[in-house]
C-alpha cells in the first residue's frame, strides 16, 4: 500500500496546485483585461477626436484615475513622444510639471505604432514612474497618431495577489518573463525589484504549465506555474511541502498503524505453530544423532503433517544407504591399503629416474651456457673487427690525402733550394708561398677529418668497451654511432639518416645503447637489404621523441624485405636465425633485447609486413635504473 499509494498522492497533490495555479492565472487574465480594454476605448476616442470629434480628454483622463483602482497615471503622448494630456489623482497637484514631458526616449513608446486604428496593447517591464516616483509597470498601446499609456503600481498588483489567493498556506506570486517579482502578497518584497529567475522551475524558460518542488525565501516549496494568457507573464503559486504532504503523512501513519498489528498478530500465530513443530524437529535431531554414531533406530517417528513425513521417509532411505556405504567403504578401505604399498614402490622408482634425468639436464644445461657465451663473445669481436675496418677504409682517404700533399710539398722545398743557389726570382717565390698555403689548406681540411673519425670511433670503443653511466645528449650520441657505422654501410650500397631532437638529455649507458643501434643498422644491413645496389633503395631510419612521463621512443626503421610473420614472435630468442651457416649466429638481437630490457630498463618490440620493411621501436626512461653493473 506504501509504495502505491504514495505516488498516487503526490501526483493528487501536483494536480491539485496545477488547478489552483491555472484559476489564479484565469483571475489574473481576468484582472488584467479590464484596464487593457478600459484604454482601448480610451484610444478609440482618441482617434475619434483625430477625426474632428473634439472632446475634452484631461477631465476624462482623470476621473478614470480617480475610478480605477488599477491605474496610477494615464498619459497620453504625441507623435514627438512628449506628454499631451496627463490624468493624476486629486493628491497629485502638479500636473504643469510633467504636461510636455519628453518621453521619446522610452523603449515603450517607440514599440507601439502609429496609424488610423487602435493597435495592440504592450506590458512593459518594471520601471521607477517618473510621474508617481514609485516602482511601476506600465500599458501602453497605439491610438492613431497619439500613444496611450496607463502606469500600474505593484501595491495594485500585490492587493490583487492578497485577494485572490487567500488560502491558509498557499503564496500567489505574479513574475514577467525575464523572472522579476512583479506582485507578491507583501508589497514590501514588490518593491524590493525582486529576480527569482535562479528558480529550476523559472530557468527552463517555459510557459507551459508545470510543478517543481524547490527551496524559496528558505523554506522547502511545492511551485506550480501558470501562464497568463495575451502576456508574457506567469503566476507562480507556492505551497510549504509540510503542509502538501498532510493527507500523505496521515496515510502512512494509518498504514504504519495498520502494519503493526497486522505484525503482532502474524507473530502470535508464527510462536505458535513454531511450537507444534518443535516437538517434531527435537524427535528427529535425536533419530539422527543416533545415526550420525553408528547405531540404527528400528522405529522412526511419525507425523501427521505430510512434508514431516515426506522428511521421515527421506532420513530412512538415507540411513540405509549410510549402512550400505559404509561395508562398501570398508572393503574398498582394504583395497586402498594394497594399493597404497604398491604405488609407494613405483614412486621410488620413477624418482631415481628424475633425479638421473636431472642430472643430464643441468650438464647440457651449463655446455649451452658455455657455447651461448662463446657466441656472444664472437658476436662483439666480429662487429668490433667489422667496425674497425670500416674506420680504417674511412680514413685511409685523409690520410693519403695528407701524404700526397707532403710528398708535393718536399718537392716543391727542393726545387725552391735548387733555385737559391742559382739566383732566387720574386715569381718562384710567390710561387711558394701560394703552393705552400694550399698545401696547409688542405693538410688542416684532411688532418681535422681524420680527428673527427678518431674522436668518434674513440668515444663509440670507449662506450661500447665499457658500461658506464653518465649523463649525455640522445642527438650527439646517436650522431657519433651513425659517422662509425657508416663506412661499413656505405659498402653494402646502404644508408642511415637520423632525425633525434637537440634537446633530448639523458643519464644511462652510451656504450650498451650504441651496441643496440650499431646491432640494428647490422641486422637491417644483413637481413633486410641483402644484395642491395644503391643507397636510395636501402635507406635505414633512426627516429627519436620524448614522450611525457620522461621516457624515450627509438625508432629503427628500414623498408627492406620485412619479417614473415610466423618469425615475428621469435626473432629475439637466442640462437634464432635465418642465416644459419652464412655468418649468422641468432644472438644479435637476444643481446639487443637484454640490454635494453635488463641493463636500460625500457622495452623493445618489432612491428613488419613482408614487402614493407621492419620497425623497431624501444621505449627508454631517460634516467636508467640503477644497475648491479659497477665500473
Amino acid at each position: 500500500m506504501l509504495f502505491w499509494l504514495k505516488p498516487r498522492l503526490q501526483d493528487l497533490v501536483t494536480r491539485s496546485n496545477e488547478s489552483l495555479a491555472t484559476a489564479l492565472a484565469v483571475q489574473a487574465e481576468k484582472y488584467l483585461a479590464a484596464p487593457q480594454r478600459t484604454l482601448e476605448v480610451l484610444a478609440e476616442r482618441i482617434v475619434a477626436s483625430e477625426a474632428g470629434q473634439q472632446m475634452p480628454l484631461t477631465p476624462l483622463l482623470d476621473a478614470l484615475v480617480e475610478s480605477s483602482d488599477f491605474f496610477e497615471v494615464i498619459y497620453v503622448v504625441d507623435r514627438k513622444g512628449r506628454i499631451e494630456h496627463l490624468g493624476l489623482p486629486d493628491t497629485v497637484k502638479n500636473r504643469n510639471d510633467f504636461v510636455d514631458l519628453d518621453l521619446s526616449g522610452n523603449p515603450l513608446v517607440d514599440r507601439t505604432r502609429h496609424g488610423a486604428k487602435v493597435g495592440p496593447s504592450i506590458w512593459s517591464n518594471i520601471f521607477l514612474s517618473a510621474v508617481s516616483g514609485r516602482l511601476a509597470v506600465a500599458l501602453a498601446l497605439s491610438a492613431g497618431e497619439h500613444t496611450v499609456i496607463g502606469e500600474v503600481g505593484l501595491a495594485n498588483l500585490s492587493a490583487f495577489v492578497r485577494r485572490v489567493a487567500n488560502q491558509e498556506g498557499t503564496s500567489m506570486i505574479i513574475v514577467d518573463g525575464q523572472g522579476q517579482v512583479l506582485a507578491h502578497p507583501d508589497v514590501e518584497v514588490a518593491r524590493q525589484q525582486l529576480n527569482i529567475s535562479y528558480l529550476p522551475l523559472l530557468k527552463a524558460g517555459e510557459h507551459s504549465l508545470g510543478t517543481a518542488v524547490t527551496r524559496f525565501e528558505g523554506v522547502e516549496v511545492i511551485a506550480t506555474r501558470a501562464p497568463i494568457a495575451g502576456i508574457d507573464w506567469l503566476v507562480l503559486v507556492m505551497q510549504p511541502l509540510s503542509i502538501a504532504r498532510e493527507p500523505m503523512i496521515t496515510t502512512l501513519v494509518v498504514l504504519s498503524v495498520v502494519g503493526l498489528l497486522a505484525t503482532l498478530l502474524a507473530i502470535g500465530l508464527g510462536i505458535g505453530f513454531a511450537r507444534r513443530l518443535a516437538g517434531v524437529f527435537e524427535r528427529l535431531v535425536g533419530t539422527a544423532e543416533s545415526v550420525a554414531v553408528g547405531r540404527y533406530p528400528g522405529v522412526w517417528p511419525r507425523s501427521r503433517v505430510v512434508e514431516f513425513g515426506r522428511l521421515i521417509d527421506s532420513l530412512l532411505r538415507m540411513s540405509s544407504a549410510v549402512r550400505e556405504r559404509e561395508e562398501a567403504l570398508a572393503s574398498s578401505q582394504n583395497q586402498l591399503r594394497d594399493l597404497n604399498q604398491s604405488l609407494e614402490q613405483r614412486v621410488e622408482e620413477r624418482t631415481a629416474q628424475l633425479v638421473s634425468a636431472n642430472a643430464e639436464l643441468q650438464s647440457t644445461l651449463a655446455q649451452l651456457s658455455v657455447a651461448q657465451d662463446e657466441l656472444q663473445r664472437a658476436e662483439r669481436l666480429a662487429a668490433l673487427g667489422a667496425l674497425v675496418a670500416g674506420v680504417a677504409h674511412e680514413l685511409n682517404t685523409p690520410i693519403g690525402n695528407c701524404l700526397v700533399v707532403a710528398t708535393a710539398c718536399a718537392a716543391k722545398q727542393r726545387e725552391f733550394e735548387a733555385e737559391i743557389e742559382h739566383g732566387l726570382k720574386r715569381s718562384s717565390l710567390n710561387a711558394l708561398v701560394e703552393g705552400n698555403r694550399k698545401a696547409m689548406d688542405l693538410l688542416q681540411v684532411n688532418l681535422r677529418r681524420s680527428a673527427e673519425l678518431i674522436s668518434s670511433f674513440k668515444q663509440v670503443a670507449v662506450d661500447q668497451t665499457t658500461v658506464q653511466r653518465r649523463q649525455f645528449s640522445l642527438h650527439d650520441t646517436v650522431h657519433e654511432i651513425v659517422v662509425t657505422v657508416s663506412p661499413t654501410v656505405k659498402i653494402s650500397g646502404c644508408r642511415v639518416v637520423f632525425d633525434v631532437p637537440e634537446d633530448i638529455r639523458m643519464e644511462s649507458f652510451p656504450g650498451p645503447l650504441g651496441q643496440v643501434l650499431s646491432n640494428l643498422i647490422n641486422n637491417a644491413v644483413i637481413h633486410a637489404y641483402a644484395g642491395c645496389a644503391t643507397p636510395e633503395h636501402g635507406e635505414i631510419s633512426i627516429e627519436a621523441r620524448l614522450l611525457e612521463n620522461d621516457w624515450v621512443v627509438l625508432t629503427v626503421a628500414d623498408k627492406g624485405e620485412g619479417i614473415p610473420p610466423e618469425h615475428i614472435k621469435r626473432v629475439f630468442d637466442p640462437f634464432f636465425t635465418t642465416r644459419m651457416g652464412q655468418g649468422g649466429t641468432g644472438l644479435g638481437l637476444h643481446i639487443v633485447y637484454n640490454i635494453v630490457n635488463d641493463l636500460l630498463g625500457g622495452r623493445i618490440r618489432v612491428e613488419s609486413e613482408p614487402g614493407r620493411g621492419s620497425r623497431f621501436i624501444i621505449q627508454l626512461p631517460c634516467v636508467a635504473p640503477v644497475s648491479a653493473i659497477v665500473v
